[in-house]
């Protein structure tokens, strides 16, 4: 799978040894973007399961596509995946020397082939090299070099550089004409005391701060263990107090996992790693606070499009402790992960999370029991689920919306729109007349009800 574009960040560090250092470890760590199967107890068996406390997976009910008719499928489920055929074997062909690994194509690498694809395994079977995986920890490991190096290149004499991002750069592979673009931009917070103060959390460029309404910026974490930043929240106590979800969840050749989460407490000047131990490897989709307990966080995880990593097990998360420690509430091994997460303002034990390839679950004990949900939504036995974006409506949190991507082989691939306005026991789809992310839909996927009409999507 593949997106149609890629540009390149403009969100990088400033310092040309950093910049120098951080293509080093994209380099170490490019590989294979792949969507790894997952079932529920009602999927096929052999694959594995969602596991957590409580978990209760109902039937569901058959999907009507923008009006269409049932499309009846028969036999085992089709689920969203890359075809084994479009991929190599992982470490097929893996070179018995680095100096092989180095050699022309005449080599056993020569059995690869070309394509971004078998590239990656490329970069990958070399830096993994003796070993079959790269460590997730590896990132973070060459980022604490990185930082031991820079206090020695600092003392030295060095030419001046001027800073000249953050900025548009013509790019010519959005179309038949250059035109000007950014980096992908994956997170924005506003401060809810000063609206001028926005944090900015980049693919592969770290997290920015503006503190003049977007006039000018200021980077915060190249130095981090990791620059990948999807996923940005502000305590509304304490709007000093940021967390960071670092990776890119979704599954593109070039989303990167992360490292953890990264928490300040005055501004983003300073930055203390947390959960390191369970989310290093995962990309974070989503950083909850509960509104009644600031101590109280919500995490929702997923792998990233990197293959060939170390990927602990992903899905829903929580501290009770400001993130100093976390707990596994419902999860998967071998799955992509957990989608997103949304809890209820006015009754925070009730949350609802989606997961790719599943659906929607919901947790009325905040979070230690889970219901997966039907009433109207996709069957995965039916449909190729992928990523499923939830929005909740705060001033009537019953009404939910739910945009699913999904496949009907050789129909439709793209996005159908759900909506309950009784918490999820029905849910109705929305008519929209358009495909309104077309097959990008497993990135450039999003969706925000109206802070007061919740018939405003």
């Amino acid at each position: 799978m593949r997106r149609k574009h890629r540009s390149p960040s403009i969100f990088g560090a400033p310092v040309t040894l950093r910049v120098a250092l951080l293509w080093l470890i994209v380099a170490l760590t490019l590989a294979a973007c792949q969507m790894t199967p997952a079932t529920s107890d009602t999927q096929p068996a052999g694959s594995p399961a969602l596991t957590g406390p409580g978990l209760v997976q109902a039937p569901l009910d058959p999907l009507t596509l923008l009006g269409q008719d049932t499309v009846p499928l028969s036999g085992e489920a089709v689920f969203w995946e890359v075809a084994a055929a479009e991929l190599p074997t992982v470490h097929a062909g893996k070179p018995k020397s680095p100096e092989v690994a180095a050699a022309p194509p005449q080599t056993e690498f020569e059995g690869l082939g070309d394509g971004p694809l078998k590239r990656s395994n490329f970069f990958l079977i070399q830096r993994a090299y003796p070993a079959d995986d790269l460590e997730s920890g590896v990132y973070a490991a060459a980022v604490e070099s990185m930082r031991g190096m820079q206090p020695v290149e600092a003392a030295q004499t060095l030419p001046t550089w001027q800073n000249i991002g953050p900025a548009p750069m013509l790019n010519s592979m959005m179309g038949q004409q250059p035109v000007n673009v950014s980096g992908r931009v994956r997170a924005l917070a506003i401060d809810p005391t000063d609206s001028n103060t926005v944090y900015l959390g980049s693919a592969l460029g770290g997290v920015w701060k503006t503190t003049n309404g977007g006039d000018s910026w200021t980077p915060l974490t190249d130095d981090q263990a990791s620059l990948a930043s999807a996923a940005i929240v502000i305590d509304p106590a304490d709007p000093n107090t940021i967390y960071v979800g670092t990776g890119e969840p979704t599954p593109g050749l070039d989303n990167y996992y992360g490292a953890g989460i990264l928490k300040s407490t005055d501004g983003g000047q300073t930055w203390t790693r947390l959960g390191a131990d369970v989310f290093t490897g995962l990309a974070i989709a989503k950083i909850i606070i509960a509104p009644n307990n600031r101590n109280l966080l919500y995490v929702a995880a997923s792998r990233s499009g990197v293959e060939g990593i170390a990927s602990p097990p992903r899905g829903i998360f929580r501290s009770i402790d400001g993130g100093q420690t976390w707990q596994s509430l419902i999860g998967c091994q071998d799955c992509f992960g957990a989608a997103d997460l949304v809890i209820n303002p006015q009754n925070p034990s009730v949350l609802y999370a989606s997961f790719w390839q599943y659906g929607v679950f919901k947790s009325t004990d905040g979070g230690n029991n889970w219901s997966q949900l039907g009433g109207g939504l996709p069957n995965s036995q039916q449909y190729r689920v992928g990523r499923v974006i939830l929005t909740l409506s705060p001033n009537n949190p019953d009404t939910i919306y739910a945009s699913y991507q999904l496949t009907v082989p050789d129909q439709y691939d793209g996005a159908v729109l759900f909506k309950t306005t009784n918490g999820g026991q029905n849910w109705t789809q929305i008519q929209t007349g358009y495909n309104y992310c077309g097959t990008q839909c497993w990135y450039s996927h999003e969706a925000m009800v109206h802070p007061t009409n919740p018939n405003i999507l």
